[in-house]
């Protein structure tokens, strides 16, 4: 079974709308300043993939164009596809297969809320009989968020079941045979339908089924430490690059990244760090495993293993700024009238630690 297409699925995310989380997009969720929908097309690019479908509800799709998804150039035909916002797995296969989103060949499933490299998403060809299905596991652990299998009162519980003290990461290969299954599925029962009742129909039809564990894997779980880990694990493959016409008074260490249009003045960069077009930092300290985003403003602070979007501006916080994800366009400064006080905009599910 080798896929050469991929259908990226953008729906909700239970595990993000139910968290504090700043951010509760996946797709668009910044890693070293490029949205996380952009790595996950780069790692099927890698693997093979020839087409990647993108399945996300209208506002996402127009939030990828403003964010210059049209900009970027892959060698792979990149489509897009409107799905419901909550469409579970096998509705959206069904639903793709039939708008032509998916052909009649094999293709990869995958969720826009992980990142699984390291592994061939498309099955080796001396692992014994061709599967129908081939499904990644990972091993579970108790701080990381992992699909929940579905269940409720109209959709009794999967015989299928992933291996022990293991659950599916959301990543599949699944073949032709998947298609018809989870049309039958999509007719047949009421609620949300798991991937692991499609497995159930596929081997009743004696399809087979076949797992692969896998070590390399992410998944954003609505945290701030989930962005955090990933921001760091790409920041740490980067090379250096900077335009010294860019650094006034500034000294970098490391790898770094510079775009040409940003300017640095009396700055100390210690790498890995990325730093955006247009992006002005004076004045500051900026340490390892942090992301500034394109017209970011850093003046007169310390940030270090952080996530800046594009357009924040901090302004003399008064204390270095760790372990941290600023929102876009978000502003963070320090106001020298008397009497002293905080003054806070906060949105929703916003989390502010102070010491």
């Amino acid at each position: 079974m080798h896929a050469q297409t991929a259908l990226i699925l953008a729906t909700a995310n239970p595990l993000v709308a139910a968290a504090p989380a700043p951010l509760e997009l996946p797709l668009l969720v910044p890693i070293a300043n490029r949205p996380l929908l952009f790595h996950l097309i780069d790692d099927l690019v890698g693997a093979g993939m020839r087409r990647v479908v993108v399945g996300a509800p209208p506002v996402a799709l127009l939030q990828l164009r403003t964010a210059g998804i049209d900009r970027e150039t892959w060698t792979t035909d990149l489509r897009f596809w409107i799905v419901a916002e909550r469409a579970d797995p096998v509705r959206a296969i069904a639903a793709a297969h039939a708008d032509g989103a998916l052909d009649d060949g094999p293709f990869v499933l995958h969720p826009a809320d992980c990142r699984q490299r390291g592994v061939a998403l498309r099955q080796p060809p001396d692992e014994g009989p061709a599967a129908d299905a081939l499904l990644f596991v990972a091993e579970a652990e108790d701080d990381v968020p992992m699909p929940a299998l579905a269940s409720d009162a109209a959709t009794p519980r999967a015989r299928w079941q992933p291996p022990p003290r293991h659950r599916l990461t959301g990543v599949q290969v699944l073949g032709p045979a998947a298609l018809g299954a989870a049309r039958e599925l999509t007719d047949e029962l009421d609620g949300a339908i798991g991937i692991e009742r499609l497995v159930d129909r596929m081997a009743d039809s004696g399809g087979h089924v076949a797992t692969m564990p896998v070590d390399d894997w992410w998944r954003y779980g609505g945290r701030i430490d989930d962005l955090l880990d990933e921001n760091r694990r790409v920041l740490a493959e980067i090379e250096h690059s900077v335009d010294p016409a860019s650094l006034v008074d500034s000294t970098t260490h490391g790898a770094v990244v510079v775009h040409p249009s940003a300017r640095l003045v009396s700055t100390l960069v210690r790498g890995p760090v990325v730093i955006g077009a247009g992006a002005e930092l004076t004045d500051a300290y900026v340490g390892p495993y942090t992301a500034i985003g394109a017209g970011a403003v850093v003046q007169g602070t310390e940030v270090e293993n952080s996530i800046i979007d594009a357009g924040a501006r901090l302004r003399h916080v008064g204390l270095r700024l760790e372990a941290s994800v600023i929102g876009r366009d978000a502003e963070i400064v320090r106001d020298f009238r008397l009497p002293r006080a905080l003054h806070l905009w906060v949105g929703d599910r916003a989390r502010i630690a102070l010491s």
